[in-house]
């Protein structure tokens, strides 16, 4: 009879631990390994650089801060519009970036041109052909034609009201 009981563990015990075997193998083979993780793209950080200005324009350049994680980007380019209060594209860049290494940051100048109405930028990042970040940066611009200070010389103001940046 003890021998049976014996018996009748060790089988149980057999079972729950080739139930917890495949359990643990299953679940190991659904992980993603190091080289299965896909690359993540990121926006650390951006701003405006004031270039030049006429009395109907503000040529500004857009720094954007782009970090690729985990493993070799594919091809990245970039896509800028200027969008205008109506919701029309007023001046549209385009950057090609080409490969960024893993756990990288490329800092990255688009040449824009804004006027008066321009209420943001849209900006679309694309690796191998396909979207993957898009986002929005809210611009709170004015001009004035004649300062007080000196009336020869007309003066822009711009400023970031708002941005958000997600993956797609």
């Amino acid at each position: 009879m003890e021998m049976k009981k014996m018996l009748k563990i060790c089988l149980v015990a057999g079972f729950i631990a080739s139930v917890t075997l495949v359990s643990l193998y299953v679940a190991m083979s659904r992980t993603p390994r190091c080289t299965e993780i896909e690359n993540e793209l990121h926006i650390e950080g951006y701003y405006l650089m004031k270039e030049s200005a006429t009395n109907e324009s503000l040529n500004i350049t857009c720094m954007l801060y782009l970090t690729n994680r985990w493993r070799e980007s594919g091809y990245i380019y970039i896509v800028a519009y200027v969008m205008n209060w109506d919701g029309l594209s007023e001046y549209r860049a385009e950057e090609k970036i080409g490969e960024i290494g893993a756990n990288k940051t490329r800092e990255i100048g688009l040449p824009l041109v804004l006027r008066r109405d321009s209420r943001k930028i849209d900006i679309l990042i694309f690796e191998d052909g396909l979207l993957k970040m898009r986002g929005h940066i809210y611009l709170k611009i004015s001009y004035e034609p004649y300062p007080l200070v000196n009336e020869s010389k007309e003066r822009w103001r711009c400023s970031i009201s708002a941005s958000e940046f997600s993956q797609v």
